[in-house]
């Protein structure tokens, strides 16, 4: 027994360990936002280019342990890239000198010498293979502790979760209930923050939905500036803290999170009037509403996903994609900008959908990836590690947006029988080089066909479905004070609050 396990461990079975290991820490770091399914394609595509480099290598040196060891070296200075690649352009000055040009020839040179060491000081590798598997499976141990923590956490959450009730609540007597649709435009600032940031004028998009009957309040901001804990707030119409006592500073409650998100009290109490659920892929996981009455998925875009680009621009890879869309720059699209044209074109055909129905939108716009024009095209943006890229690629973005979605609420309102509820709304504003009450101000537009007197400019998300479940459904919510939190993403729950710059002190 013990001369099978002494031969067992003589086998090279690091080469696999190490190979696996970029794609398990890539997910353990993004459980939350992709799902488990995106693994298997790079997982199998991992394995088997590692095994034929063995091969290949094992044919060239005549020698299993001299393979193996070239083999992970390779592997290891293969992923190894992209992480260089971008965090060196993330460095003042240095990032000018940072190209693929320059950078693949140094490395491919510091490849070659580091198999030419490790082969000459190396006499008999087979020495070094127990070493190597014990390191593989140590180094691998992390993040499958680390996915496996989070999966009970996710599955803990999930048991303990009561969908929150909203009492009261009646569809109106003798009348036909309105549709209602929320649309999150991700990131999108209000009037002073992107005027005073980045000199961006909205003004006409404004002016559009004003002329369609929509109440902007032009001095909003978000209750809470990350996405996750805007969305809860919003969408259960109370701050965080008053329905769930693990979200306290220094906690990671993120699996809670996500069940207040997808068994939201709007959405239950919606589904108790009798209303149907619709919501869209959005990229995000916590964001999919995967088991609502019409679930829409981008069903175009079938090459890499999220996850996918992302393992691809931490990687060798980055070189020849990036090579690869300055060669083609007119065939190049992106899986986020087929997600959102998808996610628009089939809103503006969404009043055919028999209802009622409560829509949920969530646009990851003009939020970057920044691939997308000022028409709609597809644009091979730059990393925006600098203010002006960043600046450069919102307002790209936030120009494209705000000149179609008035006409997807132009072509709702005409072809719906009966006038619906919409409300267009950012989760946050623009993060990054702002200033805190930027990071908060957000466009907020109402179109409330029984009309907007409960509504005023500074209103924030927390009193959205107060305002809507009042003049609708006959509930009877006292609006909320508006207080706008902001804290970081190391710790989402130590909030510091944030006066809002139009209101008077």
């Amino acid at each position: 027994m013990r001369s099978r396990l002494k031969v067992f461990a003589h086998i090279p079975w690091y080469v696999l360990l190490l190979s696996i290991y970029p794609v398990f820490t890539l997910y353990a770091h993004n459980a939350s936002e992709t799902d488990v399914a995106n693994l298997w394609r790079p997982l199998f595509i991992l394995v088997g280019a590692a095994g034929v480099f063995l091969l290949l290598f094992r044919l060239i040196l005549k020698d299993w342990y001299r393979a193996a060891l070239v083999t992970v070296i390779l592997v290891v200075m293969f992923f190894a890239y992209g992480h260089v690649y971008t965090n060196l352009k993330y460095l003042p000055f240095i990032s000018l000198f940072v190209h693929h040009r320059l950078l693949l020839p140094i490395w491919g040179v510091v490849t070659g010498l580091g198999i030419w060491l490790a082969l000459r000081r190396s006499a008999r590798p087979e020495k070094l293979t127990t070493f190597l598997n014990v390191m593989g499976v140590v180094v691998l141990i992390f993040p499958l502790v680390q996915v496996g923590l989070f999966f009970t956490r996710a599955r803990q959450a999930q048991t303990d979760f009561t969908p929150p009730d909203l009492p009261g609540l009646a569809l109106p007597a003798g009348q036909t209930p309105p549709d209602i649709y929320y649309i999150i435009l991700d990131a999108y600032g209000n009037t002073p923050t992107l005027t005073g940031l980045m000199g961006f004028d909205n003004s006409e998009f404004l002016n559009r939905l004003r002329t369609q009957g929509f109440y902007v309040a032009g001095c909003s901001q978000s209750n809470y500036a990350f996405t996750e804990l805007s969305l809860v707030s919003s969408l259960n119409l109370n701050y965080l803290s008053a329905f769930d006592d693990t979200f306290i500073p220094g906690a990671d409650p993120s699996a809670n999170l996500t069940q207040y998100l997808k068994g939201n009290a709007t959405r239950h109490s919606l589904e108790q009037l009798g209303y149907r659920i619709v919501a869209f892929e959005t990229g995000f996981k916590w964001s999919e509403w995967q088991d609502a009455d019409t679930y829409l998925s981008q069903s175009r875009w079938q090459g890499r996903n999220e996850f996918e680009a992302l393992l691809v621009s931490t990687s060798g890879l980055r070189a020849f994609y990036d090579l690869y869309l300055k060669l083609t720059p007119n065939v190049g699209t992106s899986a986020h900008r087929e997600r959102v044209l998808f996610t628009l074109t089939s809103l503006r055909d969404m009043s055919s959908v028999p209802g009622p129905k409560f829509v949920f939108a969530h646009l990851i716009i003009p939020h970057d990836p920044f691939d997308i024009g000022t028409n709609g095209e597809f644009v091979d943006a730059p990393l925006a590690t600098t203010r002006e890229a960043y600046y450069e690629g919102y307002r790209r973005q936030a120009s494209y947006i705000s000149t179609v979605i008035p006409d997807i609420t132009a072509a709702i309102l005409a072809n719906s029988s009966t006038p619906p509820v919409i409300v267009i709304q950012g989760d946050h504003g623009p993060w990054n080089y702002s200033e805190d009450s930027q990071r908060l101000g957000i466009l907020n537009a109402y179109y409330l066909p029984q009309g907007s007197d409960s509504l005023y400019t500074t209103i924030t998300p927390v009193n959205t479905f107060r305002v809507i479940f009042n003049t609708y459904f006959g509930g009877e919510f006292a609006l909320l004070e508006d207080i706008s939190y902001m804290s970081n993403s190391n710790d989402l729950f130590t909030l510091k609050e944030v006066s809002n710059p139009c209101v008077e002190k």
